[in-house]
Order: C-alpha cells, then sequence, then structure tokens
C-alpha cells in the first residue's frame, strides 16, 4: 500500500504498510482480544524514513496536564528554566500523579499543527497525510470490522527518562473513537527500561503490556483501561512513536467552549502562562484563576504584577495551553 506526498520544497516522502500483512486474518485476533501487536508494520524503508523523522523534529513540547487542563510548552522554553526550577516543575507533576490521572512527556501534535498553518511544510506533517488517506484508513476499516471510519488524527511522542501516562480509558466526550493506534518506532529497547503499554483489569492487575519496539503497531480497541508505565532514569535512548485515534466523524472544532480572540488565540499567544509554587497555595488558586485567559495584554499585566509581587513563591514560565482546552485527548 503506497502514500506519497511531495512537501515544498524537499524530495517525494513515501510510506508503505508492509505486503505481508492481511487485514481480514489480522482482525480475529483483535476481535478476539480488543488489542493487537503488529511487528513489521510498515516496510523496511518506509520505517526507516519514519524513524529519521523522529529523530530530526525540533518542535517538540512538553505536554502535561494540571487536572483536567492540559498544556504544552516549548522544548526551549522548558530547558530555558535553571535546574532548581526543572526539579520543583518536576516535582509537582509526580505529586499529583500519586493521587490522580496525570501525564507528562515530549509530544508534537500534528494535525494540529496543520490545521493550525504551523511549520507549513514541515516533512513531519507528511505522517498525517498518510494516515488520513484511503490506503491506511482502507486498512483499519478492515481490520477493526468498522466500515464507517472516517478519519484518523495524528502525533509524534517522546519520552524521556521520568515521563510517563497513568492509567486511563480513552473515552472522549465528543470525539466518536474505535481504536487507538501507536506506531512504535524505538529501536534495541531494554525491557529494564519501562516505558511499556500496560493493559489492566478490573482489579488493576496488569493483563498484558507490550514493549517498545521498533516498526511495530499497537492497536487497541476503546474504552479500555491502559496506561504507560514510566520510563527509567537509566534508560539509555527515548521511546518514541506515532499515534492516533481512528474516529467515526470528523473531530470538532478545537476549543469548542472556548472564545478565542483571533488576534490572540491560545496556541499563539506568547504571553499565557504556567505558575508553579514552592510551599504557597494560593499559587494554585492564582494560577487556576488565570490560566484559560487568552487576551494576551490582561495575562501580560498579570504576570507583571506576579513578578513583583510574588517573586518570592512563584516561578514562571512562558508556555501555551493546550489547543483543544479541556477536550484535549489523552494519550497512549
Amino acid at each position: 500500500m503506497l502514500w506519497q506526498l511531495r512537501p515544498a520544497p524537499g524530495p517525494m516522502i513515501t510510506f508503505d504498510i508492509n505486503p505481508r500483512h492481511d487485514p481480514e486474518s489480522l482482525r480475529t485476533e483483535l476481535s478476539r482480544t480488543g488489542r493487537l501487536q503488529i511487528p513489521e508494520f510498515v516496510t523496511g524503508d518506509s520505517a526507516n524514513r519514519l524513524h529519521t523523522l523522529l529523530r530530526d523534529h525540533n518542535h517538540w513540547y512538553l505536554t502535561y496536564n494540571e487536572g483536567s487542563e492540559n498544556y504544552e510548552s516549548s522544548e526551549s522554553q522548558y530547558k530555558s528554566l535553571p535546574p532548581q526550577q526543572q526539579h520543583r516543575f518536576m516535582g509537582n507533576i509526580y505529586r499529583r500523579a500519586s493521587s490522580g490521572f496525570q501525564y507528562v512527556f515530549w509530544q508534537y501534535y500534528i494535525s494540529q499543527a496543520i490545521k493550525q498553518g504551523e511549520n507549513s511544510g514541515h516533512p513531519m506533517h507528511a505522517v498525517d497525510d498518510w494516515v488520513t488517506g484511503d490506503n491506511f484508513l482502507g486498512f483499519m476499516r478492515t481490520l477493526t470490522g468498522q466500515p464507517d471510519i472516517r478519519t484518523s488524527d495524528s502525533y509524534a511522542s517522546w519520552y524521556s527518562p521520568g515521563h510517563f501516562l497513568t492509567k486511563h480509558a480513552d473515552r472522549h466526550p465528543s470525539h466518536d473513537r474505535v481504536a487507538a493506534w501507536v506506531l512504535s518506532m524505538t529501536p534495541e529497547w531494554d525491557e529494564n527500561w519501562g516505558g511499556h503499554l500496560a493493559f489492566y483489569d478490573d482489579r488493576g492487575n496488569i493483563t498484558e503490556a507490550f514493549k517498545p519496539a521498533f516498526n511495530t503497531l499497537n492497536i487497541f480497541l476503546i474504552p479500555v483501561d491502559h496506561a504507560v508505565q514510566m520510563v527509567a532514569p537509566f534508560a539509555a535512548k527515548p521511546r518514541t512513536s506515532f499515534l492516533g485515534w481512528l474516529l467515526r466523524r470528523s473531530q470538532q472544532q478545537s476549543c469548542p467552549s472556548t472564545k478565542i480572540s483571533r488576534a490572540a488565540p491560545a496556541w499563539e499567544s506568547p504571553r499565557l502562562f504556567c505558575c508553579f509554587s514552592r510551599v504557597s497555595p494560593a499559587c494554585g488558586r492564582y494560577h487556576s484563576e488565570y490560566r484559560n485567559v487568552c487576551q494576551g495584554a490582561a495575562v501580560q499585566r498579570v504576570v507583571g504584577r506576579t513578578k513583583t509581587q510574588r517573586k518570592k513563591t512563584v516561578c514562571l514560565f512562558w508556555t501555551r495551553p493546550c489547543r483543544s482546552s479541556k477536550h484535549r485527548p489523552l494519550h497512549a
């Protein structure tokens, strides 16, 4: 199965599903267990091209949540923080994970970047055209036995040591999801490094876990409890993959319940921010009160006051709230 795109500028990029895979025969196992792992999903040349896209990509965002709110911060913004502030930030992430749903990892939301006109013509965007094309979707319709699948979204993910995604079921209030797919593109992964895609029964026992691998498709029907186990601090490589959800109908427009000024949309404004306190609970309330403000000028004034009035208890860095507000998909 062939897909191709000619970015401007750049050479033609093609991706081929390995012709040895018959979705009709694979469907029996997926229907029986609700999940399936397909090694060597694409041809060798296609796998190398996909891995190169991940390796050479330089527009990563740190994605994380605070309760039901989801955020992205650019790699340069996060890495510009002093080590002490990075440590406090991750400490808050781990504390929240001890008592509720939490995630943190690097990602590039490909399909949303295309919709918002970000990095136009970037080679990574070729992946979205592939997974929304007739060949990929036709394979998935046959594999899942769901002919009404209309589209898929697309992401790239990069889990560094300490990154994780706690248990969830991939339910979504407005996206009619059929299944989740993860094209694992992680070569030479040691099982002791963690990062497994783990599935749970009703008692919280792990019933099966897929190790990160190279050129391996993991697909599972929704809903099902699953998680990405923490990547160990001694892991020698990142856990990298492409992923998305197969949808019965097109996704609704981003931020459907949020009024955003065209002059300063939430995903473009450089003035939107998160703040994290060393000890003061007041910072958390302050953050909750202002984190959804989309008028850049207003937030700029707020930040100015914060720097002068709360500089002893608050550390600030610029961020952008997720581009689909409270309804941001959760990531496998």
